[in-house]
């Protein structure tokens, strides 16, 4: 096989470039109807590339994603180095300029069309009919509702319990909750970062590569806080872009479960959540409610999460974020997460009143 000639590479990188600049300006434009991006990329290109890419990630025990980004890395590291060499000896010659950027130009175009157009995509209160518009009793109802829910689903965690099998249990639960109409979902792994706590450090609990579409969880969290988050990045794995859609998607899967820990798990992230935003009195009433040994729990598990925080790492990473989701469209940024609350009050009021079947 003949190498690719000087000339032929250059084409092919000014094709490629071309081709991301008027994707990026599609999406970033919003040119697109939202009617196309669910019926069309929602329904049948995500779930196609989900059946190609997440097989494959599954069949591997190790975070094929942390592979690929060191990879890739280290080829800019060594591009950039192999430039300033250039640069010293006043060479024009940088031999890997052109890989390296046919590198990021693919990143950019996978990452769009494997996950980014998801943000545009119909939201998910519209697809369940839900009215996220409520009053403070609502909220109070919600809230109270959740916090003796926590409570009489406290267990603990069975003996020999891991991630692996937390990872089956919250796919179990998601496979139930979608119903036995719902297309069927592809093999995937709950994968680990390594090391240990290597997320945390940045105050990130999980990923979700839309390169490989592995759902990812940081084993150094607390162990009453691993199938919710795993759960939650199955809510991505699902095609929820949005925080608080994932994040709903996941408590409520959790909440049907069969299992009584991720059941309890689940309850546990939402009461933080109603915690966050409630007035001095109403969060006396929760905390009351709960009892001393879910607060234990609680308090064990937030002071692991701190343990591991790099405080200056996770308030760039935190900033960084933010500005991402609100490129895609997001005006809440980092502060969407708190907006599963929303759901989860608009779901039981809608269950309170006899329409709770799940969708």
């Amino acid at each position: 096989m003949k190498p690719i000639s000087t000339k032929r590479a250059k084409h092919l990188l000014m094709i490629l470039l071309a081709l991301t600049v008027v994707h990026a300006i599609v999406f970033l434009l919003d040119i697109l109807p939202t009617a196309w991006v669910e019926t069309v990329h929602a329904r049948h290109i995500f779930p196609l590339l989900r059946w190609v890419f997440a097989p494959c990630s599954a069949a591997i025990p190790f975070s094929v994603l942390e592979v690929l980004a060191v990879a890739t890395v280290l080829l800019v590291l060594g591009t950039l180095g192999e430039a300033i060499v250039a640069l010293c000896r006043r060479s024009r010659r940088v031999r890997t300029w052109k890989i390296t950027a046919a590198v990021l130009l693919v990143i950019v175009n996978w990452y769009l069309l494997g996950f980014g157009w998801l943000y545009q995509r119909q939201p998910l209160a519209d697809r369940l009919g839900l009215d996220l518009k409520f009053d403070d009793a609502a909220f109070a109802r919600a809230a109270l509702a959740e916090a003796k829910a926590t409570r009489t689903s406290r267990v603990e965690p069975a003996p020999g319990l891991d991630l692996a099998r937390i990872g089956q249990l919250v796919r179990e639960a998601v496979v139930r909750d979608r119903g036995a109409d719902a297309p069927a979902l592809p093999s995937c792994r709950i994968k680990t970062v390594w090391p240990q706590g290597l997320l945390l450090r940045f105050g990130v609990s999980g990923v979700f590569s839309p390169f490989t579409h592995e759902p990812t969880v940081d084993p150094g969290l607390d162990i009453v806080d691993q199938p919710y988050v795993a759960a939650h990045e199955l809510g991505h794995f699902l095609g929820n872009a949005l925080e608080d859609e994932a994040s709903f998607v996941a408590w409520r899967a959790c909440t049907g479960s069969l299992e009584p820990f991720v059941r309890y798990s689940a309850h546990l992230a939402a009461v933080r959540r109603f915690w966050d935003q409630a007035p001095p009195k109403l969060k006396k009433q929760i905390q009351a409610e709960l009892g001393g040994e879910v607060l234990a729990d609680w308090k064990r598990s937030q002071k692991r999460f701190l343990s591991w925080r790099w405080e200056t790492a996770a308030k760039l990473n935190r900033v960084l974020y933010d500005r991402m989701l609100k490129s895609q469209g997001v005006s809440e940024g980092v502060k969407s997460y708190a907006g599963m609350i929303r759901y989860i009050v608009a779901w039981r009021e809608r269950k309170a009143a006899g329409g709770g079947k799940r969708p």
